[in-house]
């Protein structure tokens, strides 16, 4: 695994943490990108904390299961710091 899929796959545990719906159209669009990509970033996050992620057919979208993230808040906060830092500097 590459620098740029560990840091996607950390953005994916904050996003989920947080409680909020992950699709993958939100990674494409937070990180630029293919849709591919972004279910390969799913499945790899599924192997790695199949007891933290679960979809929901009925919402067509990925939930945290349970309560622990599987990285630090502080990791979390870092990441989600630097790709909204990429995102401005890219606009």
């Amino acid at each position: 695994m590459n620098f740029a899929q560990r840091m996607r796959l950390i953005w994916i545990d904050a996003k989920l943490a947080s409680g909020e719906m992950l699709r993958r159209a939100d990674i494409s669009e937070a990180f630029g990108v293919s849709t591919p990509q972004a279910s390969n970033d799913i499945g790899a996050y599924q192997q790695m904390h199949a007891d933290k992620i679960t979809y929901d057919l009925r919402k067509r979208g990925y939930f945290r299961e349970g309560a622990l993230s599987a990285f630090a808040d502080e990791i979390h906060e870092a990441v989600r710091t630097a790709q909204h830092a990429v995102q401005s500097s890219s606009s």
